[in-house]
């Protein structure tokens, strides 16, 4: 599989190492290690990326940019895809992407008419939690259809991930 995205120095620093020790964190080595598999989870993972160094940048509070929403909204294009086929629908990848999908949503600030508060640290805890849980409710879905949660067991990285 090819992804014609440049993989640069600032990437792999901010999504696979720890910026306060150059450690791999556990997280983001089992993220990447499953996003490098399936072209959704990566673009989902370059998503996540794009919002933390846009935060890093300006100081925002990880709000969502152009760049994190393109990416987000192409892995989505391509889940929507996948689900058509219960092999495919049921793959480790798929299921981290929608564990991506629903971490995008805890952090996005909520839509404007929910009435939660909106400033910068509460937009970080809450985000928008009626998408979160569509995506878990998926989620749990997907996994029932891959034929229960026992069938995550072989993949350490995947058993990380959902763990989040």
């Amino acid at each position: 599989m090819w992804f014609s995205i440049l993989i640069t120095s600032e990437l792999t620093q901010g999504v696979v190492f720890d910026e306060r020790g150059g450690k791999a964190s556990p997280l983001r080595v089992a993220w990447f290690q499953i996003s490098i598999l399936d072209a959704a989870a990566f673009h989902q993972l370059l998503s996540g990326a794009a919002t933390y160094f846009n935060n890093l940048r300006n100081g925002d509070g990880l709000a969502v940019n152009g760049e994190s929403l393109a990416h987000h909204t192409y892995s989505l294009q391509l889940v929507n895809r996948q689900m058509s086929d219960v092999k495919v629908a049921t793959t480790d990848g798929v299921i981290s992407s929608i564990i991506g999908f629903a971490c995008y949503y805890v952090r996005v600030p909520p839509p404007p008419k929910s009435g939660l508060k909106t400033d910068v640290v509460i937009k970080h805890l809450i985000g928008d939690m009626i998408n979160w849980r569509t995506h878990l409710d998926g989620l749990k879905a997907v996994i029932r259809l891959r034929g229960g949660i026992e069938t995550l067991e072989s993949n350490e990285y995947l058993r990380i991930m959902l763990s989040w």
